[in-house]
């Protein structure tokens, strides 16, 4: 897993959203590899709801609660997501001939079959040999039902519909449990974060979604040199940590500093004992503050201090025109893409957008004089030095739109951000 690449994102589209409710999945890329719970957001409400990795999400046009109706009340389908084949169940009233079809995302149909069945309760194994969303149509004298299936992966070589009769299928608790999901409160056009866990690693990411989707996620080892792991997220081509870095192998009162010696703080803390600085709030929300020499040493290995030229490409995929400017570039909303969506004063929230989620930790000033800024503003080193003594960062703040790209110097305490090798 430390060597995992790159998000990938199947998107299959069957749905449009409005007016309709839209299901999302989940899977990992890896097949091996189970997502355990996944963590999702409305960006606008702030409305999260937590749910197993193997669920399927109903983003909810007209409320934000548990559903217990998912479409297709006629036919269900199980597992779903299922890894290669999912059962059918359907009722029929009398002997007759019903059809099933199978169609993927592009409305072509993959597999279908028609079968003279008696009445009760009938059930078909349908196979599929690529991943995917699709849609089960099964027609009979009632008329036609539809209800969506997904698959997360597949070592079938073909698509196949199999009747398996009149019998009582094994398994009934899934059958039955198929009608209860996790629903989200949507409106069309809403962002939706996600965040992913599969053990010890987090994929962080954020989509406005349109249609009903299949989402494959990999997942990337960010670890410091304790052993704690960090969320990540991509932006653009790169990899970014989703949360301030924490690492704390010192710590140091704010009134000692230096451009050149190693310092570690944590903000409001006045003292030299690590396990009570870990044990503040601001530690726990925040991370550390680290001072420029500090800040080039602390990366997890597979990831590094960004330089300037790596803030660059990040602001460049979130929409600042010119990257080289000095002071606040503002185009592109950046600032606001690549702030949380809570915690910072006033109105200087974030939409939270981009996934990178800053927060407003504050400094630790120059010339040993305490700390400043918290929910206010926050500052990022980069390993790009402009002096001696002086380096290039980035700000944000409450109050100033855009991203300050400016130098300090190197005795601060700021925030620190890896991006992946």
């Amino acid at each position: 897993m430390k060597n995992a690449n790159s998000l990938f994102v199947l998107l299959c589209f069957i749905l449009p959203a409005s007016g309709q409710n839209l299901s999302m999945a989940f899977s990992s890329a890896d097949v091996q590899q189970k997502i355990d719970e996944v963590t999702a957001t409305n960006l606008r409400t702030a409305e999260k709801v937590i749910l197993p990795g193997d669920a399927i999400l109903v983003l909810n046009t007209s409320a934000g609660i548990i559903s217990t109706n998912l479409p297709g009340d006629r036919i269900n389908i199980f597992p779903n997501p299922f890894f290669g084949a999912a059962n059918l169940v359907t009722e029929v009233a009398y002997p007759e001939k019903i059809r099933i079809a199978v169609s993927n995302s592009t409305g072509r149909f993959i597999a279908e079959t028609t079968k003279l069945v008696p009445s009760g309760r009938q059930a078909f194994e349908i196979k599929v040999q690529e991943p995917g969303v699709y849609t089960v149509v099964v027609i009979n004298s009632l008329g036609a039902f539809s209800q969506s299936m997904v698959c997360a992966g597949s070592n079938f070589h073909g698509n196949e519909i199999s009747s398996r009769g009149n019998e009582t299928l094994a398994g009934t608790s899934q059958y039955k449990s198929i009608k209860s999901g996790y629903s989200l409160g949507f409106t069309p056009g809403d962002f939706i974060s996600y965040s992913c866990r599969s053990g010890s690693f987090i994929t962080v990411f954020t989509d406005q979604p349109e249609y009903t989707k299949s989402y494959s996620i990999q997942f990337v080892e960010c670890k410091d040199k304790d052993g704690s792991c960090y969320p990540v997220v991509q932006i653009g081509d790169q990899w970014w940590m989703a949360e301030n870095l924490a690492w704390l192998p010192e710590v140091s009162e704010s009134v000692h500093g230096s451009d050149s010696i190693n310092s570690f703080y944590v903000y409001g803390y006045e003292g030299s004992v690590i396990t009570e600085a870990k044990s503040t709030e601001n530690f726990k929300m925040y991370g550390t503050l680290y001072n420029w020499a500090a800040a080039n040493t602390a990366c997890p290995e597979g990831w590094h201090l960004p330089s300037d030229r790596d803030w660059k490409v990040l602001e460049k995929a979130i929409g600042v025109e010119d990257t080289s400017e000095t002071s606040w570039r503002s185009s592109g909303k950046a600032d606001r893409k690549i702030k949380s969506i809570s915690g910072w004063k006033k109105e200087g929230n974030g939409d939270g957008t981009s996934g990178f989620n800053a927060l407003a930790a504050g400094c630790r000033l120059s010339n040993n004089t305490g700390f400043a800024g918290m929910e206010s503003q926050t500052f990022f080193w980069s390993s790009t030095s402009e002096s001696q003594n002086r380096a290039w960062t980035r700000e944000l703040t409450f109050i100033l739109l855009g991203i300050n790209r400016s130098v300090e110097t190197k005795d601060y305490g700021f925030s620190v951000r890896c991006v992946r090798d």
